[in-house]
């Protein structure tokens, strides 16, 4: 099972909330979550205080950091909490249909018919932003529970249609990342149980620039079901959240 990052959250059983998120207005003849030539991006960063029993509270983050950038380009700070960043084209476009890994997430492997029409499309792929001097990963997303959203920005050098039809998947789960009860015989070592992920059917239609896209993921760990959503648009619950390496 590939690992997303929002996984990844519920095994440290931290929970997101709300995004500000300040772009390009939209273009009436623009796609679906279109944005424009440049992508900008501000707002209130988070972070988390631990207060036991594996429970965290959100916390703004009031500090400064003098860099943000992200892999393809771009640059920004935060200033008193505050995010602003902004990039334009980005600096290294390659194979959408291979940068398409959003979270770990494998279009082909993950959907039937998965398509991007032209295939010959070039872009990038921002999930996160990388913020110096000491250190962090900034990451846009919300979630509740086992309920979880993370916010995407794509670029496409020209329009692009993205389309999936869903299926139904079997796997192996660590029951502690499903905050399960493993019946498994005792072993040394991690018990696994078999899960499902059932993904569902998506049509994109991606304008030349920037666009955005949410990718929802619910999870029910008593019966170790996972469905996944993927939306056009940001989610406007979103936060921008600081993690530390």
């Amino acid at each position: 099972m590939k690992k997303r990052f929002w996984l990844g959250v519920l095994a440290l059983t931290l929970v997101f909330g709300l995004v500000f998120v300040s772009c390009d207005e939209a273009d009436d003849n623009g796609g679906d979550g279109f944005i424009g030539g440049t992508l900008n991006l501000s707002g209130q960063v988070w972070g988390w205080d631990y207060d036991g029993d594996d429970s965290y509270d959100w916390v703004q983050f009031t500090g400064d950091r003098a860099t943000v950038t992200s892999d393809v380009g771009g640059s920004g700070s935060i200033t008193n909490g505050q995010l602003s960043f902004s990039v334009g084209t980005p600096s290294v476009l390659g194979n959408i249909q291979q940068q398409l890994f959003i979270d770990g997430l494998v279009m082909e492997e993950w959907f039937n018919d998965f398509s991007l029409s032209p295939s010959s499309a070039r872009g990038a792929v921002i999930e996160g932003l990388r913020s110096m001097p000491g250190g962090g990963a900034l990451h846009n997303g919300w979630a509740s529970g086992n309920f979880f959203e993370s916010v995407v920005y794509i670029y496409v050098d020209r329009d692009v249609r993205m389309t999936g039809t869903g299926r139904t998947i079997t796997f192996e789960c660590n029951c502690e990342e499903w905050h399960s009860e493993c019946n498994c015989e005792e072993w040394d070592g991690d018990c696994y149980c078999v899960g499902t992920t059932i993904t569902r059917n998506f049509d994109l239609n991606l304008t030349a620039g920037w666009n955005v896209i949410t990718v929802i993921e619910e999870l029910n760990p008593t019966g170790r079901i996972e469905t996944l959503e993927i939306t056009p648009g940001a989610s406007p619950r979103a936060r921008w959240t600081l993690w530390y390496s």
